[in-house]
């Protein structure tokens, strides 16, 4: 698939923008570990480089899955083709064709486009956060919470054209068009008046919804709203691919420490067809409170759901039946997706994080690992993953845990579709080929450029052989 080249001036970025000292602790990352040669080092600052300027892009490819446990995967396909062809009428693209992934059979791959050239630019600017924006990139209609700012004159039926800003510069409510650094998106339709949105600002006359409804985005993805919630869930690839690594089995006890948003607790249980045990940590109760939410929507009785703390679950004096936490060996399988900085998001045009909170995560990724290996079963299996490109969240931390819990041993992951582990770290040649790292690779020239064009993500297995000493 051929990837166009926006030439605007408002184009995206070459690079994320990053706070100064972020960028360069992620050039300079592997000076940090000894092990690494001088030319692992410089291979690996320009793969981060090179990664980093692929972050503002988004993926040419979204993945959703289908709940298989509700109706046979071909039905869905069609139920998805119909619903997606019924939320693009008004869209100014053809919809390709969705096909299910070769190794992966509830996961569905739909082909996106862009960046689109031949976008007039309007008069009338809609300006859009950040969050907002990177949405619309993957897809969304833009929603009254995510604008800024907008014409003193706009109504309903104006056609617009959408804006990010990338300096925090515009302020709410600001009517002129922006004059700092901005991102074309694309046009669309005012479904609301400026008055609307901004008159009144008290809780009980705050809009919400659709504000503009996107007709000519600068990437063509699917709009994934309105979609059966019950049969049909977005979800990036590498999550997916997590839960086949894991290998959940029907009667099996499975731990996901860190669960929501609830993606992979779905697919776990669906993968278990829902038989087993399945527990589901979160340590927020709003987010928990969706977890039960969507867990119950998906029509999985084999999932518990708790709020709590997951860096307090091993217990020696536990009950291993009831709620967390719980005694050593209680789980055959455990999931830990680690609360991780995310750098590995798209698309992700700027990113405003400090580095003394970049550097908070391993610490704290450590603590729960630690309990993660006392609660796994002699024999079990543990998955780590991230969606971070740090060395010292992924391979750094494989290293870590090698050498502090002999128990545990490196092993290989089914499906292996991503790249190998990034060189630069305290990690042997052997075991960087058993990590699976996805960088992405935007080239789109290769048959399976769906299994690369995608976040960045990091995913390790590791199966327990003995007790902790």
């Amino acid at each position: 698939m051929e990837r166009n080249q926006q030439t605007a001036n408002d184009c995206l970025p070459p690079q994320i923008k990053l706070n100064s000292e972020v960028l360069e602790y992620l050039k300079t990352e592997s000076l940090n570990f000894p092990k690494s040669t001088e030319s692992d080092r410089d291979r690996c600052e320009k793969e981060i480089c090179h990664l980093l300027s692929l972050l503002p892009i988004p993926p040419l490819f979204t993945v959703v899955r289908v709940n298989t446990l509700q109706q046979d995967p071909e039905p869905l396909l069609a139920l998805l083709k119909e619903q997606l062809i019924d939320n693009h009428r008004k869209r100014a693209v053809q919809l390709a064709e969705p096909f299910f992934h070769p190794l992966m059979p509830d996961v569905v791959i739909i082909p996106n486009a862009g960046p689109v050239q031949s976008i007039e630019r309007r008069g009338d600017q809609v300006v859009v956060d950040h969050m907002c924006g990177m949405s619309v990139l993957r897809g969304s209609e833009v929603f009254v919470k995510g604008i800024i700012g907008a014409p003193l004159d706009m109504t309903r039926g104006d056609i617009v054209s959408l804006y990010v800003d990338m300096e925090g510069s515009c302020l709410r409510g600001q009517t002129q068009p922006l004059k700092g650094e901005k991102i074309f998106l694309g046009n669309g339709v005012a479904l609301v008046s400026r008055n609307q949105i901004f008159r009144d600002s008290s809780p009980d006359h705050v809009l919400s919804g659709v504000g503009v409804s996107v007709t000519n985005a600068l990437y063509s993805a699917p709009r994934l709203d309105n979609l059966t919630s019950d049969l049909i869930f977005a979800q990036n690839l590498p999550s997916a691919v997590c839960s086949y690594v894991l290998n959940p089995r029907p009667n099996d006890t499975v731990l996901d420490m860190c669960a929501a948003p609830g993606g992979k607790t779905t697919h776990i249980a669906t993968l278990m067809r829902n038989k087993g045990r399945l527990v589901a940590i979160d340590r927020t109760k709003p987010k928990a409170e969706r977890l039960t939410s969507l867990v119950s929507c998906w029509g999985l009785t084999c999932v518990e759901v708790y709020a709590f703390d997951s860096t307090k679950s091993l217990q020696g004096s536990a009950e291993a039946t009831k709620g967390p936490p719980y005694p050593p060996g209680t789980f055959d399988r455990i999931l830990l997706d680690a609360p991780c900085s995310a750098l590995g998001q798209r698309p992700s045009c700027c990113n405003k994080m400090c580095l003394s909170f970049l550097k908070s995560f391993p610490m704290y990724q450590r603590k729960l690992l630690r309990q993660a290996v006392g609660l796994l079963k002699v024999g079990g299996t543990l998955v780590y993953s991230t969606c971070t490109i740090t060395l010292a969240e992924n391979e750094e931390q494989v290293a870590w845990v090698l050498a502090s819990f002999p128990q545990l041993v490196l092993t290989a992951q089914e499906p292996h579709i991503g790249d190998t582990g990034l060189v630069g770290s305290s990690l042997s040649p052997e075991h960087l080929k058993l990590v699976q790292r996805f960088k992405p690779d935007v080239s789109g020239d290769s048959k399976d450029a769906f299994n690369r064009d995608t976040i960045g993500f990091f995913i390790a297995k590791f199966i327990k052989v003995e007790n902790v000493k």
